[in-house]
């Protein structure tokens, strides 16, 4: 199975196998139709049960049953210009990203160990090795076309 990015909490490591994913105590009725087609595993995986739709383009990651963590605190996705991974606040409650403080729907961009704390759950975001030395390999280029 595919993971464009990795969650690492404490006990451990949720994949993202989609390009968008919610972040939370438990999914709301926004993700119902979704929760009938994807289910989360005790290791924080999803698996796809029995009425699954052809393409699975987001998911719902329980992080934490406290209270102090809204039923759907963010969301997870791929920028389609930047191509970079974002976060985007959901709850009432702020959200650090790297000890910065993130309000209500701001979005902030996420890089390879960036540190993410909702609540009292505390995780990182990480993005496999093929896809840092892409962006690696991207930047320098970028840098070279602006110099020349």
């Amino acid at each position: 199975m595919k993971a464009y990015a990795l969650l690492r909490l404490p006990t451990k490591d949720i994949p993202l196998t989609t390009k968008e994913a919610y972040l939370g105590r438990e999914p709301t009725d926004l993700e119902a139709e979704l929760a009938k087609s994807v289910a989360i595993n005790d290791d924080g995986t999803a698996k796809l049960t029995g009425n699954r739709p052809n393409h699975i383009s987001k998911i719902h990651v329980k992080i934490s049953t406290s209270k102090r963590v809204s039923k759907t605190a963010c969301k997870i996705f791929l920028d389609q210009e930047t191509d970079l991974f974002s976060l985007q606040n959901l709850s009432k409650n702020v959200i650090l990203v790297d000890r910065q403080p993130l309000a209500t729907q701001e979005v902030k961009a996420l890089f390879h160990k960036s540190l993410i704390q909702i609540g009292d759950c505390l995780l990182f975001f990480l993005l496999p090795n093929e896809t840092q030395e892409k962006k690696k390999r991207f930047s320098k280029e970028r840098r070279k076309q602006l110099l020349d």
